[in-house]
């Protein structure tokens, strides 16, 4: 090779062979990592800032050991070496306790925090970067505000450094925010194998991923996070960290209160309804009810329907179903669906969290067609059923409720389509008037005037507390 710009140009030839090699243009790769731990746990990382893969025999790392005055050594990198685009290279001691797959090349490094680094780029002898100086002016080095940085520390650089530099002051800085490096702890090699520049776009945005808002693309938390949740204190899964309620509370069931059939209808086409009255002194969420069916006189329950949501029975108050095409005076009734009793499917309140069953109209012991009430025959279909208002709570002894005529049975049986009692129930019993005879004589000749002069005669006194 006689061209003198060749790697291999050959002085004494006389006639050019064709064999001239050339080195690649300079690409400014720099130190993205450094590491002196424990022992011989000791590393450097190079970076690759271009979009080529970069020959690395073009290149060598120099040493300048225990803060001497010009570089003393000069490192070929292992024949072969390559640094793909935006990729990284590590060289590792060969008995680096870390993770030695992420080394790219093994061999004994010296370095001990007041040994100088740089890279090179041979062609010229230019330095790319450089840890550490060759002035002698201090034993190890401060980085970042971290006194002696270069010692029992890795150093890896910010992502905002796109080059490497030589001034070796500038790059370590004075303090976390003006130096070009992080510095982590003795032996924490977590960073090892990767290198971000430059610095992604900041998203911000919630970073919590328990939050309603939670953005999985933000890079930096701005404080935005919101939580849905049950915010009742009350509640069995309040939530104290939510700020907004998402209705997901849930509470304990209340108290059981002795809900019962008040009224029952089975009239003519779809004229069906029942009603349930609440005895307490407080209103009861019906959420924890709900009403079973026992189709076609049939051995046990089929179905368990619940009432509405929000649904509530106020205190000494009724709550009336009704099917969906009731002709009565549909403003009576609470809540419209489908009604399928016939006469002959028994009907069941039930108070849920327990399975309890409050209150019943019909059996489920299949001996019947329609049950008589109070001596009606099939008094349950083609009539309405009123409960007297002696009775004050339900009863699950369907023969001893029915009864066999109208003094002992609980109800009163009204005609087809009667829907007179609709809307209200009394219980207990209203208390009716009680008349007193008294007897009692007038001399009427004590009278301003003769007796034949009164036609009538009101005496006004009081007798045992009544005036």
């Amino acid at each position: 090779c006689t061209d003198t710009q060749a790697s291999n140009y050959d002085a004494s030839a006389t006639e050019d062979d064709g064999s001239c090699t050339y080195p690649a243009p300079m690409v400014n790769l720099f130190y993205s990592e450094y590491a002196e731990g424990s022992s011989n746990n000791k590393y450097f990382e190079i970076y690759n800032p271009s979009s080529e893969a970069v020959n690395l025999s073009d290149y060598a790392f120099n040493n300048c050991s225990n803060d001497c005055n010009d570089w003393e050594y000069s490192t070929s990198f292992a024949t072969g070496a390559v640094i793909s685009a935006g990729g990284t290279y590590t060289v590792c001691h060969g008995s680096f306790a870390g993770e030695q797959s992420l080394c790219d090349e093994l061999r004994t490094l010296y370095h001990n925090g007041n040994d100088a680094q740089g890279l090179v780029y041979v062609p010229t002898g230019e330095v790319l970067d450089v840890i550490g100086d060759t002035i002698g002016s201090a034993e190890y080095w401060s980085v970042a505000g971290v006194s002696s940085g270069t010692k029992d520390h890795t150093l890896v650089r910010k992502c905002s450094v796109e080059q490497g530099n030589t001034d070796w002051t500038a790059s370590a800085g004075t303090d976390a925010d003006d130096s070009e490096w992080i510095v982590l702890d003795n032996n924490d090699w977590s960073d090892l194998g990767l290198h971000t520049t430059p610095c992604p776009a900041v998203i911000l945005g919630c970073m919590d991923a328990t939050a309603s808002n939670y953005n999985s693309s933000a890079t930096q938390d701005d404080g935005s996070c919101e939580y849905l949740g049950c915010t009742d204190n009350t509640a069995e899964n309040y939530d104290p960290i939510a700020l907004t309620d998402d209705g997901s509370c849930v509470y304990p069931p209340a108290p059981m209160v002795n809900l019962f059939y008040s009224e029952y209808a089975e009239g003519s086409s779809n004229n069906k309804y029942f009603e349930i009255y609440n005895p307490s002194s407080e209103a009861v969420n019906l959420s924890d009810y709900a009403f079973n069916n026992c189709s076609n006189d049939c051995n046990d329950w089929e179905y368990s329907t619940s009432f509405a949501t929000g649904a509530v029975i106020s205190a000494g108050g009724t709550y009336t179903v009704c099917h969906g095409s009731f002709a009565g005076e549909q403003s009576l009734c609470d809540e419209l669906r489908t009604l399928y009793h016939n006469g002959n499917d028994a009907q069941g309140l039930v108070y849920v969290p327990t399975g309890e069953v409050l209150d019943v109209i019909g059996d489920t012991i299949g001996s019947a067609e329609y049950w008589s009430v109070a001596g009606v025959s099939s008094g349950t279909k083609d009539h309405t059923l009123v409960r007297k208002c002696s009775v004050e709570q339900g009863n699950t002894d369907w023969t001893a409720s029915a009864g066999t005529d109208a003094d002992d049975s609980e109800w009163i049986v009204l005609d087809n389509n009667d829907w007179s009692d609709l809307g209200s129930h009394t219980t207990p019993c209203e208390v009716e008037p009680s008349t007193v005879s008294v007897a009692f004589s007038v001399d009427m000749n004590s009278l301003d005037q003769p007796s034949a002069d009164y036609d009538n005669v009101v005496i006004n006194g009081t007798w045992n507390g009544w005036q």
